[in-house]
C-alpha cells in the first residue's frame, strides 16, 4: 500500500440517464431490476481528500500552474481526440467548476508508489496522465500489451489509455 491523495471529481457511481425518458423528472425514475435508486448520486461529486486537504490542494495547484498549462498544451497538440473527450467531461462538472489541471477534472498524487499489474477501469473514456516528480532511480512504467518499459524521469509526462492497457511500475 502507498499514500495517495485524490484531488478529483468522480462520476463513476452516478446513475446513468442516457436512455431515460426526456419528459419524466429524475425523482420519478428508477433503475429496473434494483431494489432502490440512489438519488443522491445524480451528479458528479468531489473526492473526500479534495475537501479535507483543501490548503494542500491550493498550494499544489499554485506551484504546478505552469506545468499544468504545459500538459494541457501538449495533450491538445499530441492527442487531440482524447483531449476533446476529456474536455467535454470536465466542462460538464456542476456549478461550472474550473479545473486547474484542465482538461482533466482533477489529479491523484501518489507518494513512493510501486503498483501491481492493473487497468484503470474507472477511466472509461479518458486516459491516464502521469507526471513524474522527483529525482530517483528505478520506478519504470511498464505497459504490458505493447511490451514497453518507459524509464521516466523528473518532469516527464506520459499519457496512455489506462483502461485498455495493463500497466504497473517497478520499484525504485
Amino acid at each position: 500500500s502507498f499514500t495517495a491523495l485524490h484531488f478529483d471529481y468522480y462520476n463513476c457511481m452516478t446513475t446513468r440517464g442516457e436512455d431515460a425518458p426526456a419528459k419524466v423528472h429524475p425523482d420519478k425514475l428508477y433503475v429496473q431490476g434494483t431494489g432502490r435508486t440512489n438519488r443522491t448520486q445524480f451528479v458528479p461529486y468531489s473526492a473526500t481528500d479534495l475537501k479535507n486537504y483543501r490548503r494542500e490542494w491550493d498550494n499544489m495547484c499554485t506551484a504546478m500552474d505552469g506545468i499544468f498549462a504545459w500538459i494541457e498544451d501538449s495533450l491538445q497538440k499530441n492527442c487531440p481526440q482524447q483531449f476533446e473527450e476529456i474536455r467535454m467531461y470536465t466542462e460538464m462538472l456542476p456549478s461550472r467548476i474550473s479545473s486547474p489541471v484542465y482538461p482533466f477534472a482533477g489529479f491523484v498524487l501518489n507518494f513512493n508508489v510501486a503498483t501491481r499489474i492493473h487497468r484503470d477501469h474507472q477511466d472509461e473514456i479518458t486516459g491516464c496522465g502521469i507526471l513524474i516528480v522527483g529525482n530517483h532511480k528505478g520506478g519504470e512504467l511498464c505497459l504490458v500489451e505493447p511490451g514497453v518499459v518507459i524509464e521516466a524521469r523528473n518532469g516527464d509526462f506520459i499519457f496512455f489509455l489506462s483502461r485498455q492497457i495493463s500497466h504497473f511500475n517497478l520499484h525504485y
